[in-house]
């Protein structure tokens, strides 16, 4: 359970990849700068491939620079099955700032990848 993406040209080479996990909530940031429906709550985001733009991943990379990142799960936005298992292990603590860190590193290789070869095929599941 959670959210996979991988990045890869459109010849097929991995270029990279990034994962929230089912309870994070800093998955809606990563879906909604890229212009997709908040996935959070949900046990993965199973999209598909999309192709996307340098122009798009920039855009996404801004959006993602100027939000904040959340520190904690949403418990009530959660499945309710998930909410369980999340509060008996022990509600965890997200470190926002490296997440955030992360999340624009991964655009940044994105986007660079897509100046030089038009696009960049990011696998959302």
């Amino acid at each position: 359970m959670g959210f996979y993406t991988e990045a890869r040209t459109k010849e097929g080479r991995l270029i990279g990849s990034k994962s929230f996990q089912v309870w994070n909530p800093n998955v809606e940031h990563f879906y909604k700068s890229l212009g997709l429906e908040n996935p959070y709550g949900q046990y993965s985001g199973d999209k598909g491939d999309i192709s996307f733009t340098a122009e798009q991943l920039l855009d996404a990379y801004k959006y993602i620079e100027n939000i904040e990142f959340y520190s904690e799960p949403i418990i009530e936005k959660l499945d309710p099955f998930v909410g369980m298992l999340t509060i008996a292990g022990g509600v965890q603590k997200l470190d926002s700032k490296a997440e955030k860190e992360r999340t624009l590193e991964f655009l940044d290789i994105c986007a660079a990848v897509a100046l030089k070869e038009e696009s960049v095929i990011l696998n959302m599941g």
